[in-house]
């Protein structure tokens, strides 16, 4: 699997970065979340999706997400920090949600009196009803 390298240049140590990353579950590999437009790392190869292997030359397996913004925020300004993912994109399939088919009408109302409280009326029946 191809490595994708991309180096930046903080100004600073407190520079933002613009990058944040994700782990779905303990058993998967930590992924890039979001490159935000002002980020520094806008306009490498990096897209959101990608295996995160090394940041600022730190090995990355079976680290966490905070690590991984760790070791980039402590890198020092004015020297190039690195990011290394794997050429591979992640996709997590989110289930799909159960669509309910909802069931036809019957034809009938009910409605119910403040006169006889607990007690539940039949108020209409449609011609078209079964109950008609």
């Amino acid at each position: 699997m191809p490595l994708i390298t991309a180096t930046i240049t903080k100004e600073e140590q407190g520079s933002k970065l613009g990058i944040a990353f994700e782990r779905v579950a303990e058993d998967r590999a930590m992924t890039i979340k979001l490159i935000r437009d002002d980020s520094l790392f806008k306009g490498s190869e990096l897209v959101e999706g990608l295996i995160v292997s090394s940041a600022a030359g730190k090995d990355m397996e079976g680290m966490s997400p905070k690590d991984c913004a760790d070791a980039l925020r402590d890198a020092p300004g004015g020297e190039e920090i690195s990011l290394v993912c794997k050429g591979a994109i992640v996709s997590v399939k989110k289930p799909k949600k159960k669509l309910f088919k909802k069931e036809s009408k019957i034809g009938i109302s009910f409605k119910s009196t403040t006169s006889a409280p607990g007690k539940v009326f039949v108020s209409a029946i449609k011609g078209s009803s079964k109950f008609a």
